[in-house]
């Protein structure tokens, strides 16, 4: 099952934005869930894995790009079945992220100022 939170459009291809915003791990189709969030600089994305396989959020700064040429952040947590992973933008940019356990699982956060 896909539980998407804070009001977003599914397969739209349309920025999730909210103050903060939350991305699913989805079991079977090995996706993230919405595969785009948009954020402002200082607001967190949380991951949630309500599925029963560990998943990674892995993105590395040579991935994103900063729009102001600030340090982009490296990312390479596990998120077991029922954890949640947070994590807090600081510096406006597009950042791809993807699970190396499970190929073609990958997603976009976009910070804006």
């Amino acid at each position: 099952m896909c539980m998407v939170l804070f009001g977003i459009g599914i397969g739209t291809g349309t920025p999730v934005r909210a103050e903060d915003a939350m991305v699913t791990l989805k079991s079977g189709g090995r996706d993230f869930s919405p595969k785009k969030v948009q954020i402002r600089v200082g607001e967190r994305v949380t991951w949630k894995n309500p599925t029963n396989e560990v998943h990674s959020v892995t993105s590395f700064a040579t991935d994103s790009v900063s729009q102001s040429g600030g340090e982009n952040p490296e990312i390479n947590k596990l998120v077991r079945p029922g954890e949640r992973y947070s994590h807090r933008f600081s510096v406006a940019g597009s950042y791809f992220y993807y699970c190396p356990i499970h190929q073609g699982m990958w997603g976009t956060v976009v910070v804006v100022e």
